[in-house]
Formats: structure tokens, C-alpha cells, sequence
């Protein structure tokens, strides 16, 4: 996972490249309309520089005081280019993109800032881009103000230390107005950056070890922790790279749309990082709550820990459109216009949406619990946002949406702490009354000398003569909550019953003789029906 990290790092310049190629100028047919915004306009401005069609740039400059426009410029439009590809500072990707421009930023409605520039004496000038009237439309250029600067500005460049320092082949323009060796000087920054977010991440993650060890249960988060370092590696890299980029100092027009890359990318790698984190958490509390016994963290936290991921990548989707320049307000509206549509064709997902919050909230069942839903039976293995899974007795796997298990009747077996005893005894029509009740108090005397058994209530009652047979019924409860245990009490009853009802000189009627009359039966024999609850 690290290693994709410093893959996305490395693949940085390549992707700002190939953007800033597919990006071909508008014809001149077209320049009033590429005008109408501040961002538009100043970013038309940079592709018809690095299309050397300076001509056409001059048309995105305010050359309203300018004596000679004609000659004058093309000259200025290519060095007002050289001043910002050397001392821009700040992200003209920020500039505003609709045609009234940025009315929030304090300025003059009028006006729009692209960046600063450094001048001499430690002194900064506003790039600033003004609205005008041309024939009719308002179109957005570069102000008077600035172009007035130009000449100023350009004078004051001087050498840089590369043209000072290095051979004139590192100082051929390459892709994008930018030098050979300042790609060179990129590259190698991505590997710096990569190798020392690298360490920064162990060693973040080697600190945050000592504090899970010394935290109880949690022993298996150390791979939790592993699984972080890749995202943090990442926005790390990413950071120094952008820092370092000032040094580099790359063409203004390459430099916006690698911020514009390190934005995005910087959005979903917190995206990323904040779902790792959100993993971690969680199962340092799942681990916490199972500690206390708290059945409910087999639930709650798993459809938490979705819903907090959901909205953790949407946010980050979102953004990431923002900073690519899409209006991502317009993209709400839209969806917020087609939810009727999506909420009618998506009529049964949402129903089991709102049938999973039911039944995580409400709490009629856990995961783990064993119950009967209609007329199954099985143990819920997991409750999802769509569906709830259950593992059947035949040890088949049930997958039910939760809009159909919501409606369901639920018996959750799981939070009984009784299990209800309730068998029939039919004695044979011989017995007589002096027997019945010899039994009665020996049966009674059984339930109240188990120390399983509850006493209150505890009942052995005669409760009719019926045709065939004369029926005794045991209401009892015994104090256990599982099943197994439970079998080996009734076990253990049951056979004590039966010692008891031959000691009073009885037997139990035989099922195949109960159409038989008492004068025709030969063989006593058991026959007991019991009313217990399954596991």
C-alpha cells in the first residue's frame, strides 16, 4: 500500500503534463466568450503565451493607456508571462469562474486577484484582473494598473541561478513553458518528498504503537495502525511537494494545474486516511465494548462505521470537483431536482435503508443472537445497510432485505434468562385417585429438590380425565439462558418423572393404544409431550 503512495506521487508531473496538453487555445472567433469570467480569461491568457500566439494574448490585456498597441502588445504579454512564471505567487486556479466574479474576496466588484508578484525592495504588486465593456459585453482582462507595471516588473527579473549555474541545454524550454531542468529538479523532488513522508509515517505510526499495547484489547490493532502509514505517506508527500515546488518554480500555467492535482489528490488521500482512521477507532471500540459485555457494538458500530465512510468519501468527491473548477453547488441542485426520481426507481433500496436504521436503532436483535423470524429459526451473523444474513440450523446462509425483516415478528431466544419447562404426563386410565396423588406431591417434591429449577411458580397439576388417559401438567422454569444446560435439567427431570410415577404403581398411557380401551391394553409404556423453546 506504501508502494501506491509513491506511485501517486511520481505520476504528479505526468498527470499536470498531460492536462496542460489536452488543453489546445480557443480561436480568436471565440476569445469574448473565454472572457467573460475571471478565471477562464486568465488561464486563455497563459495557453495563447504557451502557444507563443502572443498577438492573441495582447487581447486579454487592458491596453486602454497603452500609446502603441499594436507593437507594444504582443512585447508586454510575453513579459508580463516571464514575470509570472519567475515571481507569481498564490493560485490563480482560484479565481472566480462565474461572470460577476468573486463578489466575497473584499475587493472592488470590478475588480479580481490572480496572485502577487515580488518587486524590488521586498515590495509586492497585485496581478489584478478587471471587468470592461467591449461592444456591448462585459469581458474580464488583465488591469490597466498591472499592464502599466509590466515593463517594471520585467526589468527587474535579472538572472536567475540556473541561468547562472547550469548548462544551456538544462535552460531549453520543454512541455509546458517549462525548463529541462526544472523537470529534472521535479522528479527528483517527488523522490525526496516520497522518501521522507516514508519515514515521517513510520515514525508516526511507531509512536502511536506503546499507546494501543498499554490500551486493553487491543492486540490486533498494530495492523489497524500498518494500514494508515500508506494515506499519511501520501499527504505527507504531497505537502512537501507542493513546498518545494516554490524552489523548483515551474511555468505559472504547469504550476496551477499541479496545485489543482495535489488539491484533488490531497482531498481523497484525506478521504482515504480518515477511512483508515475510522476503521482503527472502531475496532478499538468494538474491542472496548465486547470487554464490557455490550452486545450492542456488534451492531451499532459496523452500520456506523459505513455511514461515517459514505460521508467521508462524498465529502471528499465533492471537494475534489470544487478545486477541478466544477460548480458542485449546481451538481446539489441537480441532485437534489432528481431525487424524486431516484427515490422513486430506487423505491426498495431505500426501504431497506430505512428498515436497517429500524432495526439497528430499535434493537430487536444483535448480531450473534439466535431468534425466529416468521416460522425460521437461525443466529444473525450480520445487519447490513440493504440486508440482514442469518446462519440456519442447516448451517445455509439467509439473506433477507430489511424493509421484509422489519415487518417480520422477531422472538430473540438470545435475551431470555429463563427456559420455560412445560411437559404433559398422560398416565394410563388405571390409575387410581389415591396414585394421582401420590405422584402429584412426588413430581412437586422433584422441582422443589432441583437446584436448577425456580420455585416461584413451580406447578404439578391434574388438569383432566380424557377418553384414554389422565393427564398431569408440569409448569416450571429453569434458571438458565442456554440451551445445552437446559437439555440436561429436562434430561435429568424427566427420568426422575418416571422413577417417581412407577414407584406409585402407575405407567404412562401408550401412544399407539390411546384408541384402544383400557380392558384391551396389555403393555404400559411412556408418553410424555413436552413444550420447550429451541436453542
Amino acid at each position: 500500500m506504501r508502494n501506491r503512495a509513491t506511485v501517486l506521487l511520481l505520476l504528479l508531473p505526468v498527470c499536470a503534463l498531460l492536462r496542460a496538453q489536452t488543453l489546445t487555445p480557443a480561436t480568436p472567433a471565440a476569445t469574448a466568450d473565454q472572457r467573460a469570467a475571471p478565471r477562464s480569461a486568465f488561464f486563455e491568457y497563459l495557453e495563447a503565451c504557451r502557444a507563443d500566439d502572443y498577438r492573441r494574448a495582447a487581447s486579454f490585456l487592458n491596453l486602454e493607456h497603452a500609446r502603441y498597441r499594436s507593437t507594444d502588445g504582443p512585447e508586454l504579454a510575453r513579459q508580463l508571462k516571464e514575470v509570472l512564471d519567475r515571481r507569481l505567487t498564490g493560485d490563480p486556479g482560484k479565481l472566480s469562474n462565474n461572470l460577476a466574479g468573486d463578489l466575497t474576496d473584499g475587493l472592488d466588484p470590478d475588480f479580481e486577484l490572480a496572485g502577487t508578484v515580488k518587486a524590488a525592495g521586498n515590495k509586492t504588486i497585485d496581478i489584478l484582473l478587471e471587468r470592461v465593456s467591449r461592444e456591448e459585453n462585459q469581458v474580464w482582462l488583465i488591469s490597466s494598473g498591472t499592464v502599466a507595471m509590466i515593463p517594471t516588473l520585467h526589468k527587474a527579473l535579472g538572472s536567475t541561478w540556473a541561468e547562472q549555474n547550469l548548462p544551456h541545454w538544462m535552460l531549453v524550454g520543454g512541455p509546458v513553458d517549462t525548463e529541462v531542468w526544472q523537470w529534472f529538479a521535479m522528479l527528483l523532488l517527488v523522490l525526496a518528498a516520497a522518501a521522507i513522508a516514508a519515514l515521517l509515517a513510520r515514525i508516526v505510526a511507531a509512536a502511536f504503537r506503546p499507546l494501543l499495547r498499554r490500551t486493553p484489547g487491543t492486540a490486533d490493532s498494530e495492523d489497524l495502525v500498518a494500514s494508515v502509514v500508506a494515506p499519511l505517506q501520501l499527504l505527507l508527500g504531497m505537502a512537501l511537494f507542493h513546498a518545494g515546488l516554490e524552489f523548483v518554480g515551474p511555468s505559472v500555467l504547469l504550476r496551477a494545474y499541479l496545485v489543482r492535482l495535489l488539491t484533488g489528490l490531497g482531498y481523497l488521500g484525506l478521504a482515504w486516511f480518515t477511512v483508515r482512521v475510522i476503521d482503527l477507532v472502531t475496532a478499538h471500540l468494538f474491542r472496548r465494548m465486547e470487554l464490557q459485555s455490550l452486545a450492542s457494538a456488534r451492531s451499532m458500530l459496523p452500520l456506523g462505521r459505513r455511514t461515517a465512510k459514505v460521508a467521508a468519501i462524498t465529502i471528499a468527491v465533492l471537494a475534489t470537483l470544487s478545486s477541478f473548477g466544477y460548480n458542485t453547488t449546481a451538481i446539489l441542485a441537480g441532485l437534489g431536482v432528481g431525487g424524486l426520481a431516484v427515490a422513486l426507481a430506487a423505491q426498495k433500496t431505500i426501504e431497506n435503508l430505512f428498515g436497517g436504521v429500524a432495526i439497528t436503532t430499535d434493537r430487536p436483535i444483535l448480531v450473534g443472537d439466535f431468534c425466529r423470524y416468521g416460522d425460521k429459526i437461525g443466529t444473525v451473523e450480520d445487519i447490513g445497510l440493504r440486508s440482514t444474513r442469518i446462519r440456519t440450523l442447516d448451517r445455509t446462509l439467509v439473506t433477507i432485505p430489511n424493509a421484509q425483516f422489519s415487518s417480520l415478528m422477531i422472538e430473540n431466544f438470545a435475551v431470555r434468562d429463563k427456559i420455560f419447562l412445560n411437559p404433559k404426563l398422560s398416565l394410563r386410565g388405571g390409575t387410581t385417585p389415591e396414585q394421582i396423588r401420590a405422584i402429584i406431591l412426588a413430581l412437586r417434591g422433584v422441582l422443589l429438590n432441583h437446584l436448577m429449577v425456580d420455585p416461584n411458580p413451580a406447578r404439578v397439576r391434574f388438569i383432566g380425565i380424557g377418553q384414554w388417559s389422565l393427564d398431569i401438567e408440569i409448569f416450571a422454569y429453569i434458571k438458565t439462558a442456554n440451551f445445552d444446560e437446559f437439555l440436561v435439567v429436562q434430561e435429568e427431570l424427566l427420568l426422575s418423572f418416571l422413577d417417581e410415577i412407577a414407584k406409585a404403581g402407575s405407567a404412562l398411557a401408550i401412544p399407539a393404544q390411546l384408541n384402544v380401551p383400557f380392558a384391551q391394553r396389555t403393555e404400559p409404556a411412556t408418553s410424555i409431550t413436552l413444550d420447550s423453546r429451541p436453542a
